[in-house]
């Protein structure tokens, strides 16, 4: 077993170079990885490396434009859920599956995969298993980000408690910024052209986790960009627009526009706020 952590963890920091990326994927890498972790599902080093290995060939492929379907048909999917379900204490494990099911849920075709079997539910559950563990958050957070920019995401997301779960993980990791702004992203996305995700969004009191971030990190151009986000779309709802304008948000925005002219994220964000505001 320890040949095998050992063989995939080459494979796995091998492949945190571009260049071998291609190469690991057309030499048959995957399925042996798959192979070796059905087999040694007991062993936590080849349970990681192996999820570590599949999440660098996730990002290469959405970064270069390339199918993932090599990593679907290999079961790479089923293998990390296999491994996150079997090893829940294991912080290495949890961290790496859900790295790989945030690379791979980047790309359309990936993202029905990580929804399919309830296994976005392991996100949540991580999220409630690890509260103290940075990385397997923001990790977590970031597989609920992206699972929730689609209709299907959103409503199996709706149907749990993630997103009462997310905000009591802000609210305890209010400085950092890495946690608040895939948090953040959530919300946003959760929430966009989705009255039941306001709602959800509103009465768990995220409102108040944003405009907290906003205010204590301006200069942060990705926070500001998803905070504003958040509070315009959930003023598409009628109690949020005046939830959202009494948090102070008008004054907030303004501020955000004026310290990233240059950004156009924060600039679209800000000023769709406003004219939310001007519009009602």
């Amino acid at each position: 077993m320890a040949a095998q952590g050992a063989g995939l963890g080459v494979l796995r920091n091998a492949t945190e170079i571009d260049d071998e990326c291609g190469l690991v994927l057309a030499s048959g890498a995957v399925d042996i990885a798959v192979g070796a972790m059905k087999r040694f599902v007991d062993d936590e080093r080849v349970q990681e490396c192996g999820c570590g290995l599949f999440t660098n060939l996730a990002l290469f492929a959405a970064l270069n434009g390339q199918s993932v379907r090599v990593l679907l048909a290999s079961g790479t999917v089923d293998v990390a859920a296999a491994a996150l379900k079997r090893h829940p204490d294991h912080e290495g494990v949890q961290g790496a599956g859900l790295h790989f099911f945030k690379n791979i849920a980047d790309l359309d075709e990936g993202r029905a995969a990580v929804l399919a079997g309830g296994r976005v539910g392991l996100a949540v559950a991580a999220l409630k298993g690890h509260p103290d563990v940075e990385d397997v958050l923001e990790h977590a957070l970031g597989v609920l980000q992206i699972v929730a920019i689609s209709d299907d995401g959103q409503h199996v997301l709706l149907g749990g408690r993630s997103v009462q779960v997310a905000v009591g993980v802000l609210q305890n990791h209010s400085t950092n910024e890495s946690i608040l702004e895939a948090g953040l992203a959530f919300f946003q996305n959760i929430t966009y052209s989705c009255h039941e995700g306001c709602t959800a969004v509103l009465s768990n009191g995220a409102v108040a986790v944003a405009m907290q971030a906003l205010l204590e990190f301006p200069h942060n151009a990705g926070i500001q960009e998803v905070g504003l986000g958040s509070l315009r779309n959930l003023m598409d709802v009628e109690e949020g627009r005046s939830a959202v304008q009494q948090a102070g948000a008008v004054e907030v925005s303004r501020t955000a526009l004026r310290l990233h002219p240059q950004h156009e994220g924060v600039q679209e964000a800000g000023l769709g706020l406003l004219e939310n505001v001007t519009w009602n």
